[in-house]
C-alpha cells in the first residue's frame, strides 16, 4: 500500500484522537498499551486497500462503525470515495461526527441508525458498492440485511477472526449461488488477539 505524507499524518492524528476519545467512550480494548492496540486495529483496515483500488467504488457503507474502523482509515486513503459510517449508539455517532471534523473528511457521511431501518428505507436501497463490517458473529443475519443495500456490482467485506464466523453459516451462504463468499485466509495481521486476521467477501466474483 502507498501512502502520501498528507495520508500518513491523518492516520496518525485519528490515532491519538481515537486513544483521548476512548478514555470517555468505549470504543476499542481497554487493555495495557491501549495506542497499541488503536495502531493495530488501524493497520488491519488498511488490509481492505488494494480491494478498494481494483473494485473502484463510488460508495462505501461501514456498517456498525463504533470508533471508525475501517471506515476512516479507508477514507483517508481514497478522497475521491464518498464513505458512509452507519452507527446506531448516540455517543458513539457523536464522536464519528467529531472524529469527520477533526480530520476534515469533506468524503464521509455519518448516519445514525440501525442498518434494518435503512434496508427499509429507498435513498438506501441498492446504493453501496462495498459494505464493510467487523467483528461480525451472525454473516446470514448480516447479509440479509445489507444485501439490500448493495449495488448491482456490491459486495460486503467481513473483517473477522479466524473463529467468529461458523462454517455451518458460510454452508449457508453458498447455497445462495449468486453471492458465494471468498474466504482471504492469506492477510493474517492479527499481533493482537482484538485485531482481525481475515477478510470474507459475500457477493465478489473473485
Amino acid at each position: 500500500i502507498s501512502l502520501k505524507i498528507d495520508q500518513l499524518a491523518l492516520l496518525s492524528e485519528f490515532k491519538n484522537f481515537l486513544f483521548k476519545e476512548n478514555v470517555n467512550i468505549n470504543l476499542v480494548s481497554r487493555r495495557q498499551n491501549q495506542m497499541q492496540t488503536i495502531l493495530d486495529q488501524i493497520l488491519a483496515s488498511l488490509i481492505l486497500q488494494p480491494i478498494i483500488e481494483k473494485a473502484e467504488p463510488e460508495i462505501v457503507m461501514d456498517l456498525g462503525s463504533g470508533g471508525g474502523l475501517p471506515g476512516i482509515p479507508l477514507s483517508i486513503l481514497n478522497p475521491g470515495i464518498q464513505f458512509h459510517l452507519l452507527e446506531a449508539k448516540y455517543k458513539r455517532a457523536v464522536y464519528l461526527k467529531k472524529a469527520v471534523l477533526e480530520l476534515h473528511l469533506g468524503n464521509t457521511k455519518i448516519i445514525r441508525a440501525r442498518v434494518e431501518k435503512l434496508a427499509n428505507q429507498d435513498e438506501y436501497r441498492n446504493r453501496y458498492d462495498i459494505i464493510t463490517v467487523r467483528a461480525v458473529s451472525n454473516i446470514c443475519y448480516i447479509y440479509g440485511c445489507a444485501n439490500m443495500l448493495l449495488s448491482g456490482r456490491g459486495f460486503i467485506v467481513a473483517y473477522t477472526g479466524s473463529e467468529q464466523v461458523k462454517k455451518e453459516d458460510l454452508a449457508i451462504l453458498t447455497s445462495d449461488r449468486s453471492r458465494k463468499p471468498v474466504t482471504i485466509r492469506s492477510l493474517d495481521t492479527r499481533s493482537r488477539e482484538e485485531t482481525p486476521s481475515r477478510l470474507i467477501l459475500i457477493g465478489s466474483s473473485g
